[in-house]
């Protein structure tokens, strides 16, 4: 009987790291998967950790061209960017 060997990447609440579904809405669990799969990225491409701030400017930035996509009202840049940072800290 083989043994399942569970990877480095999966989160057990949020799963594997992905890119945002430029199809869909995001949720929060999408924004985690989306965090994830920068810091994923950063290790594969050997490059430097980049501040959780950083971080969360770039997925505010393609949160707002999601939104932007759907014609969605959006609150400031700022707003966003501190409620990414807020759930990526409960997380």
């Amino acid at each position: 009987m083989a043994i399942r060997k569970v990877t480095a990447n999966l989160n057990l609440a949020f799963g594997q790291p992905t890119k945002f579904n430029e199809s869909m809405t995001p949720t929060k669990a999408d924004m985690f998967q989306h965090y994830m799969f920068l810091r994923q990225e950063e290790n594969v491409n050997r490059t430097p950790r980049e501040a959780l701030v950083t971080l969360c400017q770039k997925i505010s930035e393609d949160l707002c061209r999601i939104w932007n996509k759907f014609l969605f009202p959006t609150m400031s840049f700022e707003g966003i960017c501190l409620n990414v940072h807020r759930l990526i800290e409960m997380a």
